[in-house]
């Protein structure tokens, strides 16, 4: 793991009497892993989105869970999973009668509303094409 380092918090209550700022990072012998502890692991790093984090808990107390979950915050750039979004094609059509609907059957303004209706319901007949140069990112 480059991006993110993962260490114990060590917590009052700790069964070895380790200081809170005592950092124990991932044991790779038999002696490192006697000496480590049943304290809750924290990550410190930068991540693309949310940007550097200190002593962020992944609450757990395994290593492997927790660079499970290290590694799901560096996919998404942040500590929270990113969410969902449902993105729909608008015509023209939905649009024009999405705002004529808004306004009512009278309007907010009587005047100016009746003056656009013809020309925005033949807006919304319009076919729209995208130009072969022209591609949609999504």
């Amino acid at each position: 793991m480059h991006g993110l380092t993962l260490n114990r918090r060590h917590i009052r209550t700790c069964a070895k009497q380790y200081a809170q700022n005592f950092r124990i990072f991932q044991p790779t012998s038999k002696t490192q892993r006697a000496n480590d502890c049943e304290c809750p692991i924290a990550a410190e790093g930068t991540l693309m989105i949310e940007g550097l984090i200190s002593n962020r808990s992944t609450k757990t107390y395994e290593w492997k869970k927790a660079e499970q979950i290290a590694a799901e915050w560096e996919q998404w750039g942040q500590t929270t999973a990113p969410q969902e979004i449902e993105c729909r094609v608008i015509t023209a059509s939905y649009a024009v009668e999405s705002f004529l609907a808004s306004q009512g059957p009278q309007g907010r303004n009587v005047e100016g509303v009746i003056r656009c209706r013809s020309p925005l319901r033949s807006l919304s007949r319009l076919d729209f094409q995208i130009h072969p140069q022209h591609t949609r990112h999504r």
